[in-house]
């Protein structure tokens, strides 16, 4: 990954999840690697592509990562929460009688 601006740090987020897309892409080369039976590598892996990393600018919780705690994040990642549209309310189970309006 390249180095943040000079007096700045990259969003803890970004660099995680730069992190988890760097190893999903190198995976192949990781095992081929692993079963060659050497146990003394001198390999360098490239990445494929860049991954988009910012420069962070507030301290806060990251709704991915709320385990560990407040985090140098940007923008994006502090405190976002994913929203998924909901077709509709289905309850996991029936509603008992004496919480409908009307039913006994």
């Amino acid at each position: 990954m390249p180095d943040p601006p000079e007096g700045k740090m990259w969003c803890i987020a970004c660099v995680l999840f730069a992190k988890g897309e760097i190893d999903t892409d190198l995976e192949e080369q990781f095992e081929a690697s692993n079963k060659d039976g050497k146990k003394d590598h001198d390999q360098w892996f490239a990445a494929k592509s860049s991954y988009p990393l910012q420069v962070a600018v507030v301290q806060g919780p990251c709704a991915e990562l709320m385990q560990l705690g407040i985090l140098n994040l940007c923008w994006t990642h502090v405190a976002g929460v994913k929203i998924k549209p909901v077709s509709g309310l289905v309850p996991a189970a029936p509603i008992p009688p004496g919480l409908l309006r009307g039913a006994k």
